[in-house]
């Protein structure tokens, strides 16, 4: 439940308050958390100490969320914490290091998360990385190639969190003024006039 809150807190942008959130359910539990609850709820505290700029508390998180990653036994995790998948930690470190502007290692780890097999929906969030970080990175021609395989793995999808994705993939996409986005832009505009 507690990793749920801080998810929505992110998703809303605040993130201090996702940062308490997850502060709070590490503390409580102690010892008795999970290492699969650990590393995600360190992840997401990263992601949001990264949004507010706070490279000292991402860093600390990073490095927490990893150590908690290396314990994880998926047969000694309780069953609320499935969720926790290989590629998982991968993407939120891919997100985190590139709000920090360290866009290789930032395309290392979101290549990684996307190259690892996950259901539909949790692949085109994985793309959606993927190709943020190709696009700060500079590689334009590539963001639009993973942006065109995102929409083929989200096509008939619905879902208020794909469409923001959505914009923002387009938003980065068009910002670099490229020509060679211009057909997978279009793609894009077509999918968002379709209600979600």
């Amino acid at each position: 439940m507690i990793a749920l809150l801080v998810n929505h807190a992110l998703y809303l942008g605040d993130y201090r308050q996702a940062v308490a959130l997850a502060e709070a359910g590490l503390r409580t539990a102690g010892h008795a958390i999970s290492p699969a609850l650990a590393c995600d709820l360190n992840s997401m505290q990263a992601k949001a100490f990264a949004r507010m700029g706070d490279h000292t508390g991402a860093r600390r998180a990073i490095k927490q969320a990893e150590t908690e990653a290396g314990l994880i036994r998926p047969d000694e995790e309780p069953v609320e914490t499935g969720y926790v998948q290989p590629g998982l930690l991968e993407n939120a470190l891919a997100d985190t290091l590139m709000r920090l502007g360290d866009t290789g290692p930032a395309q290392r780890f979101a290549a990684e998360a996307a190259g690892i097999r996950t259901h539909a929906r949790g692949r085109v969030h994985r793309l959606a990385t993927l190709a943020d970080c190709e696009v700060r990175g500079g590689e334009v021609d590539r963001a639009a190639a993973t942006a065109e395989r995102m929409l083929d793995t989200a096509h008939g999808m619905e879902s208020h969190r794909l469409y923001d994705r959505l914009v923002g993939i387009r938003r980065s996409l068009a910002d670099t003024g490229s020509s060679s986005v211009r057909g997978v832009v279009c793609r894009i505009d077509d999918t968002l006039r379709i209600p979600l």
